[in-house]
């Protein structure tokens, strides 16, 4: 099984037409505030299982060691792990073919040049989740396609993805939400006992 990149624009027919487990993720890093506060975060879209998850940064995550593809890469890692998850939820059913989409050209490109030649980026500070993600694409045993999408462009999944990013760069270090919409307002649950 494969690990393939795609880096022209899918449309929404494209994805459409892809069929296999679709799933959107995306990273946000901001700079603001006094001092410049730095906030991150990313989230993932599963339309097919109604999932809607936003993520803090990690513990321990130096945010001056990030940008804004650190975050990219950790969406792109979180869905593999939710795909993973739901084959074993699933009781090993394993997908046909399982398809993340991201609207971060830079993200694509530098795991592309991971996978090329790992020893050229072995200093940079998203190393260890490259080499996880192809670690666990390998895990799906089947085909996994990374595949861009243009951001801001009305593209669904796309759009609801940017907003639980959003929503994690809000989240403290290591918090987790799952999301769900309210009228048109996409809002993070707030867990049992945190009411």
């Amino acid at each position: 099984m494969a690990l393939l990149i795609h880096k022209n624009d899918h449309s929404d027919a494209m994805i459409m037409r892809n069929g296999g487990l679709a799933i959107f993720s995306d990273g946000s890093y901001k700079c603001d505030g006094p001092g410049n506060q730095q906030h991150g975060g990313y989230g993932v879209y599963i339309p097919s299982q109604g999932v809607y998850q936003a993520h803090g940064r990690r513990p321990q995550q130096d945010l001056k060691r990030c940008s804004a593809i650190t975050f990219e890469l950790l969406g792109l890692l979180e869905s593999l792990q939710m795909a993973i998850m739901l084959q074993e939820k699933g009781g090993g059913v394993r997908h046909h073919e399982v398809f993340v989409y991201t609207d971060s050209y830079d993200s694509l490109t530098l795991l592309e040049m991971y996978m090329e030649n790992s020893t050229y980026l072995s200093r940079h500070s998203d190393v260890s989740t490259m080499e996880s993600i192809v670690l666990f694409a390998g895990m799906l045993r089947c085909n996994v396609h990374f595949c861009k999408v243009k951001g801001h462009d009305k593209v669904l999944g796309n759009e609801v993805a940017d907003k639980l990013a959003k929503i994690g760069a809000t989240l403290l270090e290591g918090q987790q939400r799952r999301c769900t919409f309210v009228g048109d307002l996409l809002v993070p649950l707030i867990p049992p006992g945190q009411c």
